[in-house]
């Protein structure tokens, strides 16, 4: 049995939450709600209403918490205080299953 990884795994996990920079929003940390698609016209992407926030219940969402992984990432340049970004953390929460 292989482990988890880039390498083994196919990177088509779904994203249930993002919280990023909303460059619609001068860069403001919030909520994706959704992604449209390339031509505008669609979209390609909207967060799990009851899946989606920093704290989930396995109560409204339909996976359970241990199906679920919550990533953040902040930029190695935001740990320089001298950028004064050293508070910003993206976040991103996956299904796990399947």
């Amino acid at each position: 049995m292989a482990g988890r990884g880039i390498e083994t795994d196919d990177l088509t996990r779904e994203i249930l939450w993002l919280y990023l920079p909303d460059l619609r929003s001068n860069g403001q940390m919030k909520s994706i709600e959704y992604v449209k698609s390339r031509d505008g016209k669609s979209i390609f992407w909207k967060q799990h209403p009851d899946c989606s926030g920093f704290t989930v219940s396995d109560k409204d969402c339909p996976y359970r918490t241990s199906e679920m992984d919550l990533m953040t990432y902040t930029p190695i340049q935001c740990r320089d205080a001298s950028l004064n970004c050293d508070q910003l953390v993206a976040y991103v929460r996956f299904n796990t299953q399947g």
